[in-house]
């Protein structure tokens, strides 16, 4: 006796042979499983490498509800668990940032500094995704766009705090706040989660900060966390270089030690 495979829920049935009954009992289908692609940095896209405090964009399928689901907040620290998901790094529950179906993002935690690598899975409800080994570094600067693209104009603000853009250019020595992931660790230390206040904690590496803009140096007035924003996120304050040729599109690149941003990023100048 065959039936179809169930596709619903929990159902019984009988048999009648002469004067027996059989009672036959197909079981409700389980979940589909959790699956995780990559480990993403949510700024750029880059999947060589993760950081301390670096926002990460998960992908893969079944992590999360069919719409997408913002962060929360409890107690002035965003909660790692949101809408049935949890994002795990050697099996510590990570800041969500969001979570949808195919598509998940959380801060990874401070921890995981001075390790070589580690273990990612993504947990919805009561499945949990394969894993993903993935290597650290001190640092895995990227500048976040417009767009969420990670490529052209980037999410800076000029000095009088106006979002840069084409039809709104910076000026020559002003300074402009670049917003990044991928700073690594802080002083004093974050802790995950927590909402930055004032004062903010600076990038431990905060002097070998440095920033181009079309290839000249920018001088760095700051580089640290972003008051008001979820540890994770960078912040780092540049002046423009007054020999700097006015354009529309001059390429931005953050390099913190030895580790540097794309510089498919960019910024207008006047």
């Amino acid at each position: 006796y065959h039936l179809l495979e169930n596709t619903t829920a929990q159902r019984t049935g009988s048999i009648h042979v002469g004067p027996l009954t059989y009672t036959i009992t197909q079981l409700a289908p389980g979940p589909p499983p959790v699956v995780l692609s990559a480990v993403a940095n949510a700024a750029n896209y880059n999947t060589d490498a993760v950081s301390p405090g670096e926002i990460v964009a998960l992908f893969g399928d079944n992590m999360g509800p069919a719409s997408i689901v913002t962060l929360q907040v409890s107690n002035g620290t965003v909660t790692n668990l949101l809408a049935g998901t949890q994002v795990l790094f050697d099996g510590v529950a990570a800041p969500m940032v969001y979570t949808l179906k195919g598509q998940v993002s959380a801060v990874v935690p401070y921890g995981v500094a001075g390790k070589a690598s580690t273990q990612v899975q993504v947990q919805y409800q009561d499945s949990v995704s394969n894993t993903l080994s993935v290597p650290v570094r001190a640092a895995t600067p990227a500048i976040f766009s417009l767009d969420s693209t990670g490529v052209g104009p980037g999410a800076i603000l000029n000095q009088d705090t106006s979002i840069n853009s084409t039809g709104n250019p910076a000026a020559r020595l002003s300074v402009i706040a670049l917003y990044c992931t991928g700073g690594g660790v802080t002083t004093p230390a974050s802790a995950d989660g927590a909402v930055i206040g004032v004062p903010p904690p600076v990038l431990s590496q905060s002097p070998v900060v440095t920033v181009t803009i079309g290839g000249v140096n920018a001088s760095v007035k700051y580089a640290g966390t972003s008051p008001g924003t979820v540890a994770g996120l960078t912040q780092i304050n540049v002046e423009v270089p007054a020999g700097l040729t006015p354009a529309l599109a001059w390429p931005v690149i953050v390099k913190i030690g030895d580790f540097a941003s794309t510089g498919s990023v960019t910024v207008a100048v006047k």
